[in-house]
C-alpha cells in the first residue's frame, strides 16, 4: 500500500520538517546579502570567515545563521547541507563544525620552509610544473 501512496514533495508541512531551522521568521527589513557561492573546491575557513563578516548584523541570531548560509552554497557543496540531519544541527557551533569536517581538505595550507625541503621533482615531471 505504501509503495501506491503518493507523496506530495510540495506539502508545506512534509517540506518544514526538512528544514534545519523549523518556525524561522526573517524580519520584513533585513536584506539578504551577496555573496560569492560556495562550491566544494574552496578552503572552508576562508568561506565562513567572509559568511560571517557579511553577516555581522546577526551574528547573535544563531537561526539566521543557519537558515541563510545554504544560499551561499552551490553544486555539491548544496547537496550536502540539504542533506544534513536536522536533529544533529540545532546551533550555529553545529553546522560549523560539520561543514568543516565535509570540506578539510580543502583548507588552504600555509607553505614553510621544512615544507620545500621535503618537495621532490617527478621523474615525469617538467621543471616548471616543479617549480
Amino acid at each position: 500500500m505504501r509503495a501506491i501512496e503518493v507523496v506530495d514533495p510540495y506539502n508545506p508541512i512534509r517540506v518544514a520538517r526538512m528544514c534545519l531551522v523549523p518556525n524561522m521568521m526573517v524580519l520584513k527589513e533585513f536584506r539578504v546579502l551577496k555573496f560569492i557561492k560556495y562550491t566544494d573546491n574552496q578552503c572552508p575557513t576562508t568561506y565562513l570567515k567572509v559568511y560571517y563578516n557579511k553577516m555581522v548584523e546577526v551574528v547573535s541570531d544563531e537561526k539566521l545563521l543557519i537558515h541563510f548560509f545554504q544560499g551561499n552554497l552551490s553544486g555539491t557543496a548544496l547537496v550536502w547541507y540539504m542533506r544534513l540531519d536536522s536533529t544533529k544541527i540545532r546551533r550555529w557551533k553545529d553546522l560549523v563544525e560539520a561543514f568543516m569536517k565535509q570540506y578539510n581538505l580543502n583548507i588552504d595550507i600555509t607553505l614553510n620552509r621544512s615544507t620545500f625541503f621535503i618537495l621532490e621533482k617527478g621523474c615525469k615531471e617538467y621543471v616548471y610544473e616543479y617549480a
